[in-house]
């Protein structure tokens, strides 16, 4: 193992363990320091908003799935879709593209 110090191409300095053989390491030090390199906080946070925008369009497709069944649904099933959706865990994407869904629709 050999710990370096590299400028990050976000800008950020880095202390970095580097396992293996003296090329892979060499060719890791190149990539961090290239325009594209990044840090492990910065690494972090792209991938945290990569996983926000995903969540988000999966969300928005869920919510027009619904918009166009629930119209058909008699009282009795949009009444069961609200239970079920009480009964989801708030943060299940399901339940607030339902919800949206249900609110957009004012049922």
């Amino acid at each position: 193992m050999a710990q370096y110090k590299v400028l990050c191409g976000c800008g950020h300095e880095s202390r970095i363990s580097l396992y293996g053989p003296e090329k892979a390491r060499q060719e890791r030090l190149a990539w961090m320091g290239s325009p594209t390199g990044l840090c492990n906080p910065c690494y972090a946070q792209m991938k945290s908003h990569e996983d926000t925008e995903k969540r988000t369009h999966e969300l928005a497709a869920l919510i027009a799935v619904y918009k166009k069944q629930l119209p058909d649904g008699t009282p009795e099933q949009l009444d069961e879709l609200r239970r079920q959706m009480k009964a989801m865990d708030p943060s299940d994407v399901r339940a607030r593209a339902m919800a949206q869904a249900m609110a957009a629709l004012e049922l």
